[in-house]
């Protein structure tokens, strides 16, 4: 029964690792590839050749989180949503097999069942693995929420930095309240104005 027990906690661990092998290896992959198909454009001006889609750069990073950031030409950001998008994942993967762990526990000692575990919970109350297994739930769900905000925050970054890739911020931009008459009326007020320098 024991020699069971342990072969179940290695099957579970290499499928672990194995999650982890495929995600580096498509990291290198998507990494090798962005990085390979860079057109040679004119010295002059690279930027003004280029202009992303935000149709494109929304897809992209809906499918595959970061390469909306990498076809935007926004390399740096490519490594802080591929490290949040892991800390989610490693969040999800730890929380929900202790929790795991300690249900299966909890449920065989219900029943008088020799558990899987138990010589890792042997000295461990029932009441605080069920206290414990409430707290890998809470743990579990919370990375479930992060991991979606961290793939909304992903999409939303590459649309709105495709939209916005064009967007001149120079210092010769300058916006201010004015007085005013307005034409046509008798009356007077405050205008806004913007203006352009070149």
């Amino acid at each position: 029964m024991q020699h069971t027990g342990i072969q179940e906690f290695l099957k579970e661990k290499s499928t672990f690792v194995f999650t982890q092998v495929i995600f580096v290896l498509l990291f290198c992959i998507i990494t090798a590839s962005a990085f390979s198909q860079e057109k040679k454009t004119s010295a002059a001006s690279p930027k003004a050749s280029f202009t992303p889609n935000p149709r494109t750069a929304t897809l992209l990073s809906a499918l595959v989180p970061g390469t909306g950031q990498i076809y935007n030409r926004k390399y740096w950001k490519t490594p802080i949503v591929w490290a949040s998008s892991y800390g989610c994942f490693y969040l999800v993967s730890t929380n929900y097999r202790e929790y795991n762990r300690r249900r299966n526990v909890v449920i065989d000692r219900t029943i008088n069942k020799p558990a899987v575990f138990s010589d890792a919970f042997a000295d461990v109350s029932t009441e605080q693995l069920i206290v414990e297994e409430k707290q890998y739930r809470r743990f579990f769900e919370m990375g479930l929420a992060a991991s979606l905000v961290v793939y909304a925050l992903n999409v939303v970054d590459a649309n709105v930095d495709a939209h916005l890739f064009d967007f001149d911020v120079s210092d010769d931009l300058s916006l201010h309240l004015s007085p005013g008459i307005f034409p046509g009326t008798r009356a007077a007020g405050v205008s806004l104005c913007f203006s352009v320098k070149k």
